[in-house]
């Protein structure tokens, strides 16, 4: 069996009641993508004792709160101790990344809770499983979504398709039941639903059973939107509002419920963006002048009214990430009819700064995030739909960022992931081309790629989202990490 955590777009999934601890090389990388490095599965934070219950944890004598936000920042920080130092408290790094920050060394605390009938039992962690990830590609024009297995050496196998509803324009991957295994959600613009599709555990899903949002949805994202540690959908609609269908676990969602936003959405993301540890939405209005809405999380599936924040013009696209050491997540954002990128710091009170922008190519259209070099700052890599390629731009942890540097990609880009797709250690970029499959330019690990590969997808690749193991049959339990 497949036996995970799930880290969504910046937020911790616990399952009680048992724990497992291990570290892992800081390697932040864009919503939505996955890292194994070979430097990963070489370090095992020691546990000499544990003892739990539905809520809490105690780790070498340390009692944890599991439910809250805080737990992998409390554990980061009393290990420290216990190390000498030589593991930092954790923290976010980017988009659906969690990373660690110490002075030593950048770790992040990876670790796995499994359900033992409330037995509070540790068990000792096996040799981990090599995995190579995987990509889902959905296809506008066709109709399905496309899985290209990864052989782990930057190629990847031939499409298999599964069909959705009409016109999709997004993919999230969750575990939505019980099984263990990845699943797919995809918004279908035409149809006004999300398909679910569930995982069989080989690369292969079951057929697509459809669940009712706004007008025109096209955006999903995947994240704990109430207590009950069942993953929910947030879908951005183009009838000026956002959908929330709260999960029962089974592969099932609820009604949905509706939350308005000021203008026409394009993208939804999630984050944690005060300190109430309920996550929270931040939201790009493709019109109008509204920029980013954020709205605040209650932590029962109910979100506050929208707060706006300015931007350039067209925000298409949303990032969330840490672009500076305040360690308050902050924003980066696609203006696709300005051709630039907008940076708002966030403030870890709900609220952000004033703009920064960065120019970038034609209207872009989705970002990146990740280390493209040595300098642990966190990076941009941006799909520009006209100009036909990436523009990557090098971060200076202060939440500026430098002149970009172009690299070629397929015709008309418009979804970019990040990471590790073949041996190297050096992160990766996989681009859906609405007009030519999906390229992938293998990194360097010095800021620059290599030239784009492209692989066959369906007809009008329009979002990807690239994830472990839709074809891993686990041998262990190994913690695998998954946006």
């Amino acid at each position: 069996m497949f036996l995970a955590v799930i880290l969504v777009a910046g937020t911790i999934a616990t399952f009680s009641p048992s724990l497992m601890v291990r570290t892992a090389q800081a390697q932040p990388y864009d919503g939505g993508m996955d890292r194994d490095r070979e430097s990963d599965r070489k370090q095992v934070v020691s546990v000499s004792s544990f003892e739990c219950n539905q809520n809490n944890v105690n780790v070498n004598g340390i009692e944890l709160n599991v439910t809250s936000f805080p737990f992998l920042s409390e554990l980061g920080a009393e290990l420290a101790k216990a190390s000498e130092g030589n593991y930092g408290a954790s923290s976010y790094g980017s988009d659906g990344s969690y990373g660690g920050h110490s002075d030593k060394e950048k770790d992040d605390f990876r670790f796995i809770c499994i359900n033992n009938n409330n037995n509070s039992v540790i068990e000792p962690i096996p040799p981990p499983v090599d995995v190579d990830l995987d990509l889902a590609v959905v296809n506008q024009a066709d109709n399905n979504v496309s899985i290209l297995l990864g052989n782990g050496d930057g190629t990847f196998g031939g499409a298999t398709n599964f069909g959705v509803g009409s016109q999709p324009t997004s993919v999230a991957v969750g575990f939505f039941n019980a099984d263990n295994n990845l699943d797919l959600a995809v918004a279908n613009s035409n149809d006004d639903n999300v398909s679910i599709l569930l995982g069989n555990g080989d690369g292969t899903f079951g057929g697509a059973t459809n669940f009712g949002v706004g007008d025109f949805p096209v955006s999903v994202a995947v994240g704990f939107f109430n207590a009950d540690n069942n993953l929910d959908l947030a879908v951005a609609n183009s009838d000026l509002d956002v959908s929330i269908l709260l999960g029962n676990g089974n592969g099932t969602f609820g009604a949905k419920t509706d939350f308005a936003v000021t203008s026409q959405p394009s993208f939804v993301a999630v984050g944690l963006f005060n300190a109430d540890n309920n996550l929270d939405l931040a939201v790009a209005n493709l019109f109008g002048t509204a920029g980013v809405s954020i709205l605040l999380g209650n932590g029962n599936g109910t979100f506050g009214g929208a707060t706006n924040f300015g931007t350039g013009l067209g925000p298409r696209w949303v990032a969330v990430a840490l672009f500076n050491a305040d360690n308050n997540l902050d924003l980066a954002v696609a203006n696709q009819f300005e051709n630039n990128v907008s940076i708002l710091l966030g403030n870890g009170n709900g609220t952000f700064g004033a703009k920064t922008d960065f120019p970038v190519g034609s209207q872009p259209f989705s970002i990146g995030v990740g280390l493209f070099n040595a300098d642990n700052n966190l990076d941009l890599a941006v799909a520009n739909l006209v100009d036909n390629d990436v523009s990557i731009l090098l971060g200076n942890s202060n939440g500026m960022f430098g002149a970009k540097t172009d690299f070629p990609v397929g015709s008309q880009p418009r979804s970019i992931g990040v990471g590790l797709f073949n041996a190297d250690n050096n992160l990766d970029l996989a681009v859906a081309n609405t007009n030519g499959g999906v390229s992938i330019l293998l990194g360097n690990g010095n800021d620059t790629f290599g030239e784009a590969t492209t692989f066959v997808a369906g007809i009008a690749p329009f979002s990807l989202h690239n994830s472990k193991n839709f074809d891993l049959i686990s041998k262990s339990n190994e913690l695998i990490l998954s946006s």
